[in-house]
């Protein structure tokens, strides 16, 4: 669900309630046609002020407010209304407001927020005094001292430039366990001019850092962000820029392959490198759009665990528990590894899931062993976490949005959609981030390295 900036300043009023929830139980679900939100979870449940969407105050399907099918829970119980007024201001209103949205919306593991541009107006002028600075081969350098000063000098712009309570909200995002699953900030300026989407996948956007900026700066403020060096990365041919980030986009070769450069085959719910030692384990997954799909169709699909978990059966949990299974996608020793599904509270479970469809993975026999009953378990777990994510829709990322992912919590794919090849597809960049840990006194890279070797954890079979 997303905030529109322009709905601010929220009205309480008694007289609202009764009429809201009359009219909510003989309407389902209703959303504004302005911001396509719910009164339910619109701010303070109430009319909004400077809401194109409402025409009146008063709150109901004759007054802005239309039937969704895209919410399918019934609210027929009063929701209370909160006695603050918002009032806005540049850096901490939108936060405000959403703080007050998520507390009664049913999906709280997921928030979305919309940056405004005014807010945001200086972030360009920055940008480019401190760009002059960087190398003119930032791009392709394999000078780890620039790459480490470009994501310092992101992270200052980032701490700059953020609205407060946004950039609060992603410094808590992994460490404070009321934080959201997935968080959704949107409306960051990104570069003017962009290249086509290209069909054969090395994008290449010489000159042009605002996307990574905001990616590299966001993922600092977070931990420390970085890449693997693992398998044939086409993004390590360039060095630079194009060894930290990976574009994601759909390469003409691989359409009906099942990978994140794929389009028409879904791409089933996974975890990126859980295999890995905590020196490279990816905490967050944070994604930029550079140019969203013109079909509206491809989005990255998200299951949340204690979703999955709630739907799964006690036996498969109990099983799931005690007992590894394995994967092998190689003869190497570094191309096997094997893990308990779960692990975590009840109230906080950790569900470890690859994606076995991968293209090079499911020609491998046996990729998955272990106690039969374990493995069957799995897989009807799989099944419960596919189910959610369709159920829930995904989310389309557009230019200059950005997506967080907690990989303790959170699990992604995404679903098949056309690419046309036509210079406008649908374009992702995506950074690893980890907590902080990349660089061990005995560990495997030494500072400033952020291109990391796969290491992967030791394991029994």
């Amino acid at each position: 669900m997303s905030i529109d900036a322009t709905c601010l300043r929220a009205i309480s009023s008694v007289d609202l309630q009764a009429n809201f929830t009359q009219r909510i139980s003989r309407s389902r679900t209703l959303t504004c046609r302005h911001c396509n939100f719910s009164p339910a979870i619109h701010p303070s449940n109430a009319a909004v002020e400077g809401c194109a969407g409402i025409k009146s105050s008063t709150v109901g399907a004759t007054s802005g407010f239309r039937p969704s099918n895209s919410l399918s829970r019934s609210m027929t119980q009063p929701i209370p209304l909160t006695a603050t007024r918002f009032t806005p201001n540049p850096s901490a209103a939108i936060l405000t407001e959403s703080e007050q949205c998520e507390q009664s919306r049913e999906n709280e593991w997921l928030l979305e927020i919309r940056v405004r541009p005014e807010d945001v107006a200086g972030f360009k002028q920055d940008y480019e005094a401190i760009a002059e600075t960087w190398p003119s081969d930032l791009r392709t350098t394999r000078d780890a001292v620039a790459l480490e000063d470009f994501v310092i000098d992101a992270a200052a712009l980032v701490q700059k430039w953020l609205p407060r309570d946004v950039l609060r909200r992603v410094t808590k995002f992994n460490s404070d366990a009321s934080q959201p699953s997935a968080l959704v900030i949107r409306g960051l300026p990104i570069d003017d001019d962009l290249p086509p989407t290209t069909a054969e996948g090395a994008q290449i956007k010489v000159g042009k850092y605002m996307s990574e900026t905001w990616l590299a700066g966001i993922g600092r403020v977070i931990g420390q962000p970085f890449n693997l060096r693992f398998g044939p990365m086409e993004s390590l041919k360039t060095g630079g820029l194009g060894m930290l980030f990976k574009d994601i986009l759909p390469v003409l070769s691989e359409e009906e392959k099942v990978s994140q450069n794929g389009s028409a085959a879904y791409l089933d719910l996974h975890c990126d490198y859980f295999q890995c030692v905590q020196e490279c384990w990816v905490h967050t997954l944070a994604f930029i759009g550079i140019r969203g799909d013109p079909q509206l169709a491809g989005r990255t699909l998200l299951a949340d665990f204690r979703e999955i978990y709630k739907r799964a059966n006690s036996a498969d949990i109990e099983l799931l528990r005690a007992k590894p299974i394995t994967w092998r996608f190689g003869p190497r020793p570094e191309q096997w590894f094997s893990q308990l599904i779960i692990d975590g509270s009840d109230d906080n479970p950790h569900i470890y899931l690859f994606d076995e469809m991968v293209d090079n993975f499911h020609q491998v026999k046996d990729l998955v062993s272990g106690d039969p009953d374990v493995v069957a378990a799995y897989r009807r777990m799989k099944v419960l976490g596919r189910d959610l994510a369709l159920e829930h829709g995904g989310v389309r990322l557009e230019g200059g949005d950005v997506l967080l992912l907690n990989q303790r919590r959170v699990a992604h794919g995404r679903n098949g959609f056309e690419a046309k090849y036509d210079g406008n597809d649908r374009w992702l960049q995506k950074l690893y981030v980890n907590e902080g840990q990349i660089w061990q006194p005995h560990g495997h890279s030494p500072w400033p390295e952020r291109v990391l070797p796969y290491v992967v954890r030791k394991t029994s079979s």
